[in-house]
Formats: C-alpha cells, structure tokens, sequence
C-alpha cells in the first residue's frame, strides 16, 4: 500500500503545531488537544534494537562463552583507492595509512593477499577522469562499476618501508592487469600468524610472537594455529581449517580467555560473571603428543580457580571431543579482579586443541552451544509486542567488524582478526555467525508474521562473491531429490544445518541486508571505510550507491533463482546515510544510483549532544541541561527528520528512488567516545543520556519519525554498562533498565497497531528559545486492532531557567476524543516505582528510580468525548507532571456508542 497520500492529507493540521511559529504562549499555558479519526500514516513498526554481546567482554548473546572458538585464521579486508600504479603494481597512501597502514605492517605483511579490482566507468565504459588524476572526489561522468580481475600478491611483493621509507608498493601475480588512479582494490589477507619482521619495528617493544586467540597462559607456554594433525574423526563435524597448537614447558602450563571480573565501576562495567547456580559445560576437541600419561584438564584461574577439573581427562595421539561440568559459583569479590577459563596441560608435551567452548548445559538453552543466550534473550522478548508483528533488530556489533570469508561467516566458528600488537586474536566482531542470528530471530516466534525481522550488517570489504553466497544461503530452497551441493553449494549448506530445505527467507516477513556501517566516515574512524575519495567525511555517496548497484543489482538480482523465488520481496537491502536529507546528500545520492535494490535508507535518530555533527556534551547537570534535553528531538531531529520525508517523496515522484527511510541507530546520546572527557564530564553524560528526560525526548523522535513514514527504528544499543548502553551492567550489576530501554518497551507492549491518527492542538505551553516559541508538549496516536493508544509527552523542567518561570512544571491537558466510549481505559506512565512522579532528572544508574506503572480507569472519566488528566485520570493535581511520559489505552467493544468506525477495516 502506498502510504503517502494518507499521510499527506493529514501532515497539514500535525504541522501547524509542529513547524510553525507559535503565537506568543507561556510556559503556564494549558494544552488542549484534538485527536481525529483521520488517518495520518500507516505501515509503522515496533521498536527494535542494535543487538550485541550484553557485556564488552562477556558474551551474552549466544549460548558460548569463548571467543574464537574455532581457532580459524586470521583474516582482514582492506578497501583501498588507488594512486599510483603501473602494469602489475599498485601504491596509495590515503586509504587506510597508506599501504603500511600508518606504520603498523612491514614488508611481507600482505604476501599471498588476494586483491580483487574494481573500476568506475562512464556510460561508454571509459574510466573517470577525475580531475586529471588528482581528485578522487571528483567522480563526473560516473555511470557504473566494472570488475577487472582477481590477483594475488606475490612473495616479496607486498613492500613496506614505513612512512619515512622510499617504497611502499604493492605488486600483483598478474602483470596485465593495468589499475588506474582511483580505481578500487579489496585486498584479503590471511594469517596463521603474525612475525615481528611483519610488523613495523615501531611496535616490536610491544609485539607479541604467539597467537592470542588464548589470551591467558602461564609462563613458557607457546602457541600456533596449524593445520590438523592426524585424522580427524567424522563427528569432529566442523573442523575449519586450522586448530591451536599448544607447547608447555617441563612442568606443563595452560592457556585460556580473561572473561570475568566482580562487579564494580571499573573492570566490571566491561566483564560480567557466570551465574551462581546454573549448570556449565566445557566442551574441547584434543589431541596430544609427548605429554606423560596424556594428561589435560579443564582450568579456570582467578576467584574462579575452585572450578578446575579435579580429575585430568586421557588424551591421545587421536583427536577425541572432551567434555567436563560445572556449577556457576557465588559472584566473586571484585577486588580478586580478573577471573579467566582455559586448558591445562600437566607437564611438558605437545596439545591441539579446537572448537573449544563453554556454555549453559540445560533445557533453557536446548542442552547446546550457540543457542540464544537466555540472559539477552528473555530480556528482549519482553519487550516484544505479545501480539501482530514483532521489530527488526539490527545485528551490528555482532556480525560488522570482521571479515570472515563466507564459508566461516555460514558456520557456528568465524575468523580471527590480526592485531599488529598482539598477533592473531580471537575475532570480537563476529561474534554471531549469519546461522546464530537466524536461529536467533527464529526463536522469538512461530510463524513469519510474529518473528522479529533480521537486520543484517556487514562489512563494505565483502565482494559480490560473497554477496552471492549469501543470498543463495539465505533465499533457494533446496530440494534433495532434484538439486546437488555442486548446483547449489550454499543453500546445501543450509540444508545439512537445518535438516529440511526450507530457505530462511520463509521463516520472517523479511530479511534486511545492509551494506556496510556508517560508510560516510569514509575511513577516518578505522574499520568504517568508505568508497569515495578516503578521509573526506560525508563524500563518496555516489559512489557507494554504485557498488551497491553493482553487487546487489547487477549480480544478485541478476541471477534466475533471484526471480523464480521472488527473492525481491523477501530480501531488503538497506544502505546507510548520515545527518543530512536532501537530495544531493550522501545516503541520498547512493539510493539515486542503486534505485531497483535500496528498499531503505538508513538516518539516524539520536537525541541529545552529537559527537559526529560536532555537538559537545553538557559541562554541568542542571535545569537549563535539562530543558534542552526535553527538547532536544524538536530542535535539532524533528527538522531532519523533515527532509528525510520530503526528500524521499521528492525522489520517488520523479522516479529517481523509492525507498523508506529506517533509522538504523538512535535513542539516547550525548555522551563522549571512549577516551574523551574527564572524569566529572564522563558521569555528567550519563547523568542525561540515562535520564527520564532524554528518553521523554528519545520517544518523541521515534513517534515522529514513524509519523514521517520511517520503517525500522533501531535503539542504539541492547548492552550493558556506560555511554550508549540500554541497561546497568547484568547478573551481579542488577540489569536495570535505562529509562530509554522503558520507553521503547512501552511503545511497544502497550501501543499495537500499524496505523497513526492525526493529532492537533488549539492551545499549547511554549517558551522563548532564541526567538522562537518552543512547544512543551507533543502528542502522538497509535490504532490497533481494537484499540487506540494515546501518547502525550511533557517538555517541561520545573523551576526558573532558560529565561521563563515554568512553576512546578505541571501542565494542564484536556484531549477532545473521537469517541465518547470505550471498554477500558489505562494509563501508563514512566514514574518512581511506586507510582508517583519521577523526576525528569532521575535514572536507575545505582537503583531504580524510574518504571513503567499502569492505573486502571473508569472508562466514565471521558465526559462527553473529552479527556482531562487529572488525579481521577491518572495524572496529578494541576494535570501532568514535568518532563514525563504518558499514555493512554483505550480498548473498544464492537458496535456500541461511540466507537471508531474505521476500527473495523484494521482486521
């Protein structure tokens, strides 16, 4: 259904008091307001979330708690623009430091890499001038993207003398290959290991020679990922290509994973604990050489040490799986810091070991590895709709920032990452591989229309290579009978993992694939890179959109199981945008260049102080702060959120693009990176952006993006700890919820429905800002099936600030309904636990100080279809509190006086 002509018939009366001057109020002034039966807008969603690990350094989000678990090479993806070249040669110096990656590597670093050559051509097919060759920024003419070819780099052809080096070039296998200036390579490196020669000498001081998939080991141990010794045995199923050779000293030693620590306001706003009571299974696949009586145990070191295997397990010269069990301990004192998990080796010899894991052993949790972790699950699901359509949730943090190839990323075990200081680790970014969020998202339902959507981010260094591999995973059937794992090798693989050939794209309403995170940093920050000139921030969407056309368009779409499973309505690519809406804006731009395959475009709706558009976090917690809070989705989101709308609708009528917009990050902010700010500016930041306040105002900016039109609207994020987190840290930490975290769970438990009602005001308080009057409250309509749902939002900080006396904050509101009846009626409201008002101020950083309470109403309080808050309605004398959030249920009995006619249409 198209939903912009219903939208447009009905943004003229919601804009009046949204955009316009107001007439000189005060802050006293009561509000009055009209909700209609007209329909603003449909198709809204619930609110989803950026998923993660829960904790930094402990992982929640799927059934196992070692990373790295599969002891898999190392591999890094490099997307390069090329400068200088000649006929089998390439050199650069702006993407990603420079082919020494700011004095990171050293010649030989990159022997052996694969490097996969891409030009941006004109309509005749000739590549761009840009400028003469000396600005990349300068793509006039760009039409489309071509491949050139795929290479290697031979042995002693990856040279890096450093930044005051003469040469630093990169050689290609194939000499006829003939690479231009800005041209773009995607170089793959993969490493068992890093050596010191590979490293710049700059960081020798600090080099660590063995592999740190085991980041924990006693004196003398070494280690190495190798390939398998021996025969592997067919129930050793998932083997990869490598496992860790381990080698201890006379004596033994052991290696393991730092994972834990007590709670407090350090280490363990970063680590959490097991849980006290629960049932724990260790799980490795060993094999042994020269080690007296083949003896190995499970270890644990720190306040956790009483979990070590009393009994050592036989290992052998052949590889056999071990298992060993334990009972989560009592939390441990934090000051015992650091508590770690690992393999113990008794005395001196030579251990392999793989696959090692360790996870909850019990019904909850199926009795297996990688199922959802119930810590993160149960948490989630309680803040699903109970009925119709659950949100999409944005797996970011958890499948972005590695690159695995595809085979490993379509596995339970992903790559390594390598670290210039500390050699091969085990890889944080993918920590969910595409198979645990599918398993994921399928168990928050039974059926498409109830499950959750996934929202799959990955890495822009991926090629069409594996961007064909994943969508064949994802969306063909495969049918023993008449199909083979030569024909259709990926959704082979998906059948051997599910049992049945059912693709996974029948299990969801959709599927969201995005094509990299925050490309328009352009590879300022690390890891967000870009395809346009390197390093000049919000340039290149152009670009981007082209590859995206390329990869999804030209590639996927064009194969013939694209069509025949109608893969198009069922996988959605998404590409990302950034502050700015209009039409030559970066996102917008790239949607203009990949119009057939940009179902949406992602913006972000963050509230608050915004590091990325130069905005500085408030110095001091007071009322003026505050006010500004409150505020804050009007002045500086609701204006983008504008041009978003009318931008989109721009493109589609002049058949340039049809997309929806998404916000693929947002709620909360303000706060600094990590590394910024002192210690007092640290804590004033989290004092706003975990403040009722800024979810006041993080509510206001999702309401009016879905009144705009968005699709998905994704918290930024479900995690644990400070800055842009969701909740206090779990287990031992409490796991409160953030007042954001409430606000979005009560939009969506208590506002179902797909549709948005128009809302007007013939009075409303204000506030001079700079000249211009400021609403100070906002209200938004939701109808369900059955029901209406009612939000009515304070701006207002009591007290005398900003220039005006706002009293005691309390505002006067009278809602004239389209109805004079209902069956029952409910008030929700964020407020202390107790029921009574909380502070706009107040948080749940140390103790809960904020909730979500309801109050049963007589429906009789509506009097002659008018609503007044008030003590008998659930409000307080004088009306509603200050800087709070209300809402209103009203459930409906077909056919009596008084209700919504166009109820009937919504089942």
């Amino acid at each position: 259904m198209n939903v912009r002509p219903i939208f447009l018939a009905a943004m003229a009366a919601i804009l009046l008091f949204l955009t316009c001057e107001y007439a000189a109020a005060a802050p006293s002034t009561p509000a009055v307001i009209s909700l209609s039966n007209t329909i603003a807008v449909e198709q809204i969603e619930p609110l989803g979330a950026n998923m993660s690990t829960l904790a930094g350094g402990t992982n929640l989000l799927t059934n196992n708690l070692i990373w790295g678990s599969g002891m898999e090479p190392a591999v890094a993806r490099y997307l390069i623009r090329v400068e200088r070249s000649g006929p089998g040669w390439i050199e650069w110096d702006q993407s990603s430091g420079g082919v020494h990656m700011w004095d990171q590597n050293a010649t030989g670093f990159g022997d052996g890499a694969n490097v996969r050559l891409y030009r941006i051509v004109d309509s005749s097919g000739q590549a761009l001038s840009y400028s003469n060759g000396t600005d990349m920024s300068d793509a006039t003419g760009a039409d489309r993207v071509i491949f050139l070819g795929e290479t290697t780099v031979p042995v002693g052809g990856w040279v890096a003398d450093g930044s005051n080096g003469p040469v630093n070039r990169v050689s290609l296998a194939n000499t006829a290959l003939l690479p231009e200036y800005g041209d773009h390579a995607i170089i793959t490196v993969t490493k068992n290991r890093l050596t010191s020669s590979e490293v710049h000498t700059r960081l020798h001081q600090w080099f660590n020679p063995d592999v740190n998939i085991m980041s924990a080991s006693s004196s003398g141990v070494t280690m190495d990922l190798v390939a398998h010794p021996g025969i592997l045995p067919a129930q050793f199923t998932e083997p990869g290509e490598t496992c860790l050779k381990v080698v201890a000293p006379s004596g033994g030693g052991w290696c393991g994973q730092w994972l834990f620590h007590g709670h407090d306001q350090g280490e363990g706003q970063w680590y959490t604990q097991l849980e006290p009571g629960a049932l724990y299974r260790a799980e490795v696949w060993l094999r042994q050489e020269n080690i007296p009586n083949g003896e190995v145990r499970f270890y644990a070191a720190g306040p956790y040490s009483s979990l070590t295997q009393q009994a050592p397990w036989t290992v052998t010269g052949q590889w056999q799986r071990f298992t060993y069990d334990f009972t989560g301990p009592a939390y441990p004192n934090p000051a015992s810091y650091h508590a770690a998990l690992g393999i113990q080796m008794m005395d001196q010899g030579t251990l392999w070991l793989d696959n090692f894991m360790v996870y909850r052993y019990d019904a909850a949790h199926d009795f297996k590895p990688f199922t959802p972790n119930r810590v993160s699950f149960d948490e989630m699901m309680s803040v699903m709709p109970s009925r119709g359509s659950k949100p999409a949730l944005r797996f970011y943090n958890t499948t972005y920032a590695g690159h695995s190839p595809m085979k490993r990323l379509l596995s339970n075990y992903a790559s390594s990452h390598i670290n210039f200081i500390y050699n091969v680790g085990a890889a944080h970014g993918q920590v969910a591989t595409i198979p645990h969020v599918m398993n994921w998202a399928l168990a928050t339902g039974i059926s498409p229309s109830n499950r959750i959507i996934p929202y799959i981010t990955l890495s822009e260094e991926y090629t069409e290579v594996e961007w064909l591999q994943l969508a064949e995973y994802l969306g063909v059937p495969y049918d023993p009978a008449i199909d083979t794992p030569a024909s259709k090798p990926w959704a082979y693989l998906r059948y051997q993992q599910r049992g049945q050939g059912t693709p996974w794209t029948d299990e969801f309403r959709e599927i969201v694939i995005e094509l990299g995170n925050e490309t328009w940093h352009a590879g300022v920050f690390a890891g967000w890179h870009g395809f346009g000139r390197p390093n000049w921030v919000h340039h290149g969407g152009r670009e981007y959109g082209l590859f995206a056309d390329y990869y999804f368009n030209r590639m996927v779409a064009a194969q013939s199981w694209w069509s025949e499973n109608h893969l198009d309505q069922k996988i959605k690519f998404a590409l990302g945008a950034n502050y700015d809406g209009s039409p030559d804006a970066y996102g917008e731009l790239a949607a203009q260049n990949a119009p057939d395959v940009t179902s949406y475009l992602g913006h972000a709706n963050y509230v608050g102080p915004k590091w990325e558009t130069g905005e500085v976090p408030f110095q001091s917690f007071d009322d003026h702060g505050m006010q500004e809070t409150l505020v804050g989705a009007y002045l500086t989101m609701f204006p983008l959120i504008e041009e978003v709308a009318a931008t989109r609708d721009q493109l589609k009528a002049g058949g340039l693009a049809d997309y929806r917009p998404i916000a693929y990050e947002g709620g909360p902010s303000g706060y600094y990176l990590p590394g910024n700010g002192t210690p007092e500016q640290v804590v004033i930041s989290q004092q706003y952006g975990k403040s009722l306040g800024m979810a006041v105002s993080a509510m206001d900016a999702w309401l009016y993006c879905s009144l705009n039109g968005y699709a998905h609207q994704e918290y930024f994020a479900f995690a644990c700890g400070g800055n842009w987190t969701s909740h206090t840290m779990p287990r031992a930490g409490g796991f409160r919820p953030h007042p954001g975290w409430l606000a979005l769970k009560m939009r969506n438990l208590y506002a179902p429905g797909t549709r948005m009602l128009e809302t007007a005001f013939q009075s409303i308080p204000t506030y001079t800002r700079e000249g211009q009057e400021i609403p100070l409250i906002s209200a938004y309509a939701v109808q369900g099936s059955g029901s209406t749902a009612l939000f009515i939002l304070s701006r207002k900080v009591d007290g005398v600030h900003d220039g005006a006396d706002f009293g005691d904050g309390t505002t006067p509101v009278t809602v004239t309904l389209p109805f004079t009846k209902c069956k029952t009626l409910t008030r929700y409201a964020l407020t202390a636990p107790d029921g009574s008002p909380a502070d706009p101020r107040d948080n749940n950083i140390t103790t809960q100080t904020v909730a979500i309470t309801s109050v049963n109403l007589d429906p009789n309080v509506i009097r002659q279809g008018v609503l007044s808050i008030d003590p008998d309605t659930g409000g307080i004398t004088g009306g509603m509190p200050p800087g709070t959030l209300y809402l209103y249920v009203f459930e409906f009995n077909r056919g009596i006086a008084g209700f919504p006619a166009n109820l009937l249409l919504l089942d």
